[in-house]
């Protein structure tokens, strides 16, 4: 059985096909910036609104404003879950909506975190509105000396 070698005008309509889709592609699509952030996050209020007792252990639900400072800047509405070990522990999750700036580009980030009240967690960026739409990003936090109680953060923002 003899083999059929492709013509050369198949060749030709698939490197034509070839030329369009580069020539589709978007122009100046710009490659996301990924930006180093550190600073402080303060504590201005927190509001626990309902505690629950679980045997030895309690979980309280709260909300909480703070301040970013530093490479990160504006306030922030974080409702939180709190559960009090016996142990000791004290761990935290919940939501954030921060209205601010990074990096010069202003507008709100959509954030989740989880981690220890007594020895930090993380902070993970899902999603952002204006200049900061697209936004994603993972931040570590920890607990600092200070009054009001404060946390340093340090991590990686990307932005579109």
């Amino acid at each position: 059985m003899r083999r059929r070698r492709p013509s050369i005008a198949l060749a030709l309509v698939v490197a034509a096909l070839a030329a369009c889709a580069v020539a589709a592609a978007p122009a100046g699509a710009a490659a996301p910036s990924k930006i180093d952030v550190s600073g402080i996050i303060t504590l201005d209020s927190n509001v626990d609104l309902s505690t629950q007792t679980l045997g030895v252990n309690s979980r309280t639900e709260s909300v909480a404003e703070v301040s970013f400072s530093g490479d990160v800047v504006g306030p922030a509405t974080e409702p939180y879950s709190t559960l009090f070990l016996s142990s000791g522990t004290i761990l935290q999750w919940g939501t954030g909506s921060f209205t601010g700036e990074v990096d010069g580009r202003s507008g709100t980030i959509s954030y989740v975190f989880h981690g220890d009240a007594t020895t930090g967690g993380v902070i993970t960026i899902t999603g952002g509105t204006g200049d900061l739409a697209g936004a994603h990003g993972r931040i570590a936090y920890a607990p600092a000396p200070g009054t009001p109680p404060q946390f340093t953060y340090e991590g990686t923002v990307t932005l579109p």
